[in-house]
């Protein structure tokens, strides 16, 4: 049977703010040395960072601006997907995406209902946003003129 030597203690609180090594996410290593295991979940926050600041920086000139008059939508839903932004009189989608990103059927799919998709890197966007909305806007010229086209 177990036996106990000291009586059970309450473990004091501490404090505001603080955390406990054991909650903080800081584990040994079977050598010795300590890790972080929330290095990824750090570096995934930061790249959501990146990509929505990306974000809000697009749609503060399309809202404000929008192209050539037409207006776009954020957040759009197209059948079993959700894009950005979205101009239905010009059937043009713009997606935001981090480096590297790709999803093919998603792109396949909006072709396939005569939408097409304009991806822009978040990175791009943040370095230059005016740049990025030119080439929006080229994007969008030649999409109305191909459609004006019989």
């Amino acid at each position: 049977m177990f036996t106990r030597n000291k009586p059970l203690q309450r473990r004091k609180p501490l404090g505001p703010g603080k955390k406990s090594l054991a909650r903080s996410g800081w584990r040994k290593k079977p050598n010795g040395t300590s890790t972080n295991r929330d290095s990824e979940l750090e570096e995934d926050v930061a790249e959501d960072d990146t990509d929505a600041r990306a974000h809000r920086a697009l749609w503060a000139l399309l809202r404000e601006n929008g192209i050539n008059g037409f207006i776009f939508r954020e957040h759009e839903r197209i059948g079993p997907y959700v894009v950005n932004f979205y101009c239905p009189a010009a059937k043009l989608a713009v997606d935001i995406r981090l480096a590297g990103d790709s999803d093919a059927a998603r792109t396949a799919w909006l072709t396939t209902q005569g939408i097409r998709l304009t991806p822009l890197k978040a990175r791009e966007v943040l370095a230059d946003s005016k740049a990025a909305l030119d080439r929006l806007a080229e994007s969008f010229t030649l999409r109305v003129i191909s459609r004006e086209e019989p």
